[in-house]
């Protein structure tokens, strides 16, 4: 694109993509799907699956829900993970799903100012937030002036709330479990203690900071890039995943790798952005909350 509109022959391009990336290149491979095309996840003729989280097959269990791999609430229709089986989808669902879905329901509802993105409403105890339908202009109301307030000035209207209980453990539990949906076969051995993780089985000591950016506007489909350590190095984690959805991407540590056997430090994704260069405006979240704690929403939204 860049050869036909700015004359930038494609080679030189392509040549100052690799020169840019050279250093996180020698230590990560990229791997991700288009996220507008269908993908299905695991075996395909369901008497042979067995799932990649419990372990179960037919007729222990059974394969008949379609899995999104990715919560369909996110607005996922291309993702889906065969040998999830419908005991997990349904426990998954009903539980660290919908905790992530708490965490960005504000996103998800600001979305539909935007072509294509459906209509959600965001509601506490505090406050109410929607798009309407026929003007698309945002519409906040205050329930409980003590848990939510509104503050204007002439350039802009900031709301403050409370969002009410929100697992931090659990929201870091659904990205990854996002990503274990679309691992590749060959991965999966060795991410047992993830999904034991993920499941409940087990504790991780300490989790890893996520790193956290938004964009003006939102991502049409979420969807994931996963970055693979194709070295020996003990200083960067296996797996690091970037997770679009809303104006939001996160970038994580996919932990309890059986090739990570070493601590992975609190500030480790800081490293893997510097490797990349990367430009973008970061914030630090710390999900080492194993119980739910309030979350304090805080909004702007210019006036024009």
């Amino acid at each position: 694109m860049q050869e036909l509109e700015r004359g930038i022959p494609a080679k030189q391009r392509f040549d100052e993509f690799l020169s840019q990336n050279e250093s996180w290149m020698q230590i990560y491979k990229p791997f991700c799907y288009v996220p507008n095309e269908r993908v299905r996840f695991g075996v395909q003729e369901r008497a042979k699956r067995i799932c990649r989280y419990c372990g179960k097959r037919m007729p222990e269990t059974t394969f008949k829900k379609d899995a999104h791999t990715i919560s369909n609430s996110l607005g996922n229709i291309f993702f889906f993970t065969n040998d999830e089986c419908d005991d997990c989808n349904t426990n998954f669902g009903a539980g660290i799903e919908q905790e992530f879905i708490k965490f960005v329901s504000v996103y998800r509802t600001l979305a539909a100012q935007y072509e294509g993105h459906p209509y959600f409403t965001t509601q506490t105890s505090a406050f109410r937030l929607d798009v309407d339908k026929e003007t698309n202009k945002i519409c906040i109301e205050i329930f409980d002036t003590s848990k939510a307030r509104i503050q204007s000035s002439e350039t802009q209207t900031d709301l403050y709330a409370d969002g009410g209980y929100v697992n931090f453990h659990n929201v870091y539990r659904a990205l990854v479990k996002y990503v274990i949906g679309m691992l590749p076969d060959e991965q999966l051995p060795f991410f047992k203690d993830t999904i034991r993780w993920l499941k409940g089985e087990m504790n991780l000591s300490r989790l890893p900071r996520i790193k956290e950016t938004f964009y003006t506007e939102p991502e049409q489909h979420p969807f994931i890039n996963m970055f693979f350590r194709h070295n020996d190095s003990t200083e960067y984690p296996y797996l690091i995943a970037e997770f679009h959805v809303n104006h939001i991407e996160f970038v994580f540590v996919v932990p309890g790798c059986q090739k990570d056997n070493f601590e992975i430090r609190d500030n480790i994704v800081d490293d893997f952005l510097k490797l990349r260069k990367d430009k973008n405006k970061w914030r630090n979240l710390d999900m080492n909350h194993p119980q739910p704690i309030h979350m304090n929403f805080h909004a702007s939204f210019p006036l024009k």
